[in-house]
């Protein structure tokens, strides 16, 4: 039996040595034989080890993860010349057991590989999405109505004596908002059915960590695992919940939510076949889901991060209240609201909740720089490290509305085009607008009701290793804000 493994550790060796000359490649850290880089996942957070490897050897190389070949991009130019200049050349997504097991053979936006199909889907959400945003007035009552659910909250928190745990709390206020958003209905924070499909969101983004071994070693994507059961199962939950509600809203004619363009645009799911209903279950579980946890991350810090910038927080104060003297903040003030918009914006590059985003595989064989890259070749874009780059951020360790200001204080268009959180070419994320209008209303009616104060401060500023980088547990002190404590200048 000795024998038998170091024969077979011989043959991995010089498979390996040959493979690797006959490569093209930029300089990197391969790894270990066998299970590459893998090792260091258990540790440091892949983002932080990625972001210190770049500074040694540059801003594109190579790491071997488990049995599958990764390049590394870890700048704007790199990911310019990668995602828009190749843009479909690099458009794959890999064939992750957690991703397969999410699917269940449907196909949708995010975790599923580039085909005609995927470009359909993305065609009809971004139509759906920009008829949306068309329709103001309507889709401003929408959020303006999520925003008051969220004062209740709030409101029943402090007349309880309640400190808040923002995680929690956005936990609920943003899935409500986007299926809100979806289907044009209001889901109470307290319906049983709701609350089942947060939890069933809230498991997979837990077990669908990046050092899944299955992900990177596709022979045992097979055998028995926990978490790719849980993982299954809650690909199933999500497009059965998506199923019934587009079943349920089918001969409704709402002018609010998304789904009302998905029908005209995919057909009604009377009108489809199973394969075709199955994909756009898929679609509006990828557009909620996408949204769930990412950008109620990025909302859990961002009292954190203005705590720490009094100064801010008062000037964003200052300026929302002089703006929306009619009580609401809405998607139409962006423009006039050029001091909070820049906040917010800096709060997102800071946060940075998906390091890396998703990793894609190149399509095709092609040259990069000079170097040869083969078809399925894993890719992976510290999103985080670009970032915090300081040659295009001032100030990369806290939140610096300057990043995203002009001279004469308004907002930078340039500069919001170079964040690099939404990733960028044919996969940036297609809910970016979706998301920034519904943080930009909930943040802005939080900063502009309530002053809060730390109640338990988190361990540290650094995140908690997932899917998603969110702030180490922390509760805050709320107060409502009257006219004339803000008149008489009271901090709060």
């Amino acid at each position: 039996m000795y024998f038998v493994v170091v024969v077979a550790a011989v043959c991995c060796v010089t498979w390996f040595v040959w493979w690797r000359r006959n490569l093209s490649l930029p300089p990197g850290p391969i790894g270990l034989p066998i299970i590459g880089y893998l090792h260091k996942l258990g540790g440091k957070s892949l983002h932080f080890i990625m972001h210190d490897l770049s500074k040694k050897y540059g801003d594109v190389f190579c790491l071997k993860l488990g049995s599958r070949l990764t390049i590394i991009l870890s700048s704007h130019e790199a990911i310019y010349e990668a995602y828009v200049k190749k843009a479909k050349l690099f458009a794959g997504r890999p064939d992750f057991a957690s991703f397969i097991k999410t699917n269940h053979d449907a196909i949708g936006l995010s975790l599923c590989t580039f085909s005609q199909v995927y470009e359909n889907n993305r065609k009809g959400t971004m139509r759906a999405i920009h008829r949306l945003h068309s329709s103001t007035a309507s889709y401003n009552e929408l959020l303006q109505k999520e925003a008051k659910k969220m004062l209740e909250l709030f409101d029943n928190s402090i007349n309880s004596h309640n400190a808040v745990d923002p995680l929690k709390a956005f936990k609920r206020i943003v899935p409500s908002a986007f299926l809100a958003m979806m289907f044009g209905r209001d889901f109470d924070y307290h319906n049983e059915e709701f609350l089942d499909i947060v939890e069933w969101f809230n498991n997979w983004f837990e077990n669908a960590e990046a050092d899944n071994p299955p992900d990177f070693f596709p022979i045992l994507q097979n055998m028995p695992n926990k978490r790719l059961k849980i993982i299954s199962d809650c690909g199933l939950a999500f497009e059965k919940f998506a199923l019934k509600k587009l079943k349920e809203f089918e001969n409704e004619n709402g002018d609010t939510g998304l789904v009302y363009s998905f029908y005209n645009y995919f057909g009604k799911p009377s009108e489809l076949g199973r394969q075709e209903k199955l994909n756009l279950a898929r679609v509006v579980a990828d557009l909620c889901g996408g949204g769930f946890d990412t950008v109620a991350s990025t909302l859990a810090w961002a009292p954190l991060y203005l705590l720490n910038r009094p100064e801010v927080l008062r000037k964003c104060r200052q300026e929302i209240l002089s703006i929306c003297k009619d009580g609401d903040v809405s998607v139409d003030k962006k423009d006039d609201l050029p001091y909070f918009s820049a906040t917010l914006y800096d709060i997102i590059r800071h946060s940075s909740v998906g390091p890396l985003g998703l990793p894609r595989v190149t399509m095709d064989d092609l040259t990069f720089r000079s170097y040869k890259i083969p078809k399925n070749t894993m890719v992976f874009v510290n999103l985080w490290a670009c970032n915090h780059d300081p040659s295009v951020w001032k100030e990369i360790d806290f939140v610096h509305p300057e990043n995203f200001l002009t001279n004469d204080g308004a907002l930078d268009n340039t500069a919001v085009k170079k964040l690099s959180t939404f990733s960028s070419g044919v996969r940036r994320c297609p809910g970016e607008k979706l998301a920034f209008t519904k943080m930009f209303v909930l943040l802005g009616t939080l900063i502009q009701r309530y002053g809060f104060i730390m109640d338990k401060a988190p361990e540290d500023l650094l995140p908690m290793r997932g899917v998603t980088l969110k702030p180490k547990p922390y509760t805050i002190s709320m107060k409502r804000l009257h006219l004339k404590d803000i008149l008489s200048k009271k901090d709060f």
